[in-house]
């Protein structure tokens, strides 16, 4: 009996430190605000999935206080389209930004230097003082770099564009992060 209740209490620790977080943000939600973010978005993503027109493994999707983003790719304008609808009908939702692009076709060569990019990008955003404590989403689509989530202060969001413009490869940058008031 004693082996089960230390059992759970480690399940509850280990998710209160997964809901929470380990590293320190300057985000200021209450846990009960984390958790219904979280699990916005994993309704979202669970829609997405289970979907026959959208391919939820290329959506990233952020949840600040209600207010979705949607990032990434999508093979269509319809799948664009039909995202955006599946997250505006999960309960909880405040707004959408639907920040989801229609992927260019690309060779295997274009699809490895993406990922290269998107690898450096996400290396140059986490060295940076003013960018590394926020999660931000990186896409990256024949060089034109995409970013997404919630930042603090417009400064913020002007650091991560001049982060990405310094890194070799990029040959635009689609700034979609928003700010919020993190208090």
């Amino acid at each position: 009996m004693e082996k089960f209740r230390l059992n759970g209490i480690a399940l509850v620790a280990v998710l209160l430190l997964a809901i929470t977080g380990c590293a320190v943000s300057p985000e200021k939600r209450s846990v009960g605000e984390k958790v219904d973010d979280v699990a916005i978005s994993s309704r979202i993503k669970a829609a997405l999935l289970g979907d026959e027109i959208t391919d939820g493994l290329d959506i990233e999707i952020e949840t600040f206080r209600g207010v979705v983003q949607l990032n990434g790719v999508a093979d269509s304008d319809t799948e664009v389209a039909r995202a955006g609808q599946i997250a505006n009908g999960v309960k909880g939702v405040v707004q959408v930004s639907n920040n989801l692009i229609v992927r260019a076709s690309r060779s295997v060569g274009e699809y490895v230097d993406d990922s290269v990019l998107k690898a450096r990008v996400n290396g140059a955003l986490l060295k940076n003082a003013e960018t590394s404590a926020f999660q931000i989403d990186v896409e990256a689509n024949r060089g034109t770099v995409m970013l997404g989530g919630f930042v603090a202060s417009e400064a913020a969001k002007a650091a991560a564009s001049e982060v990405v413009q310094r890194v070799s490869g990029v040959v635009e940058i689609r700034n979609n992060l928003q700010v919020r008031s993190f208090d």
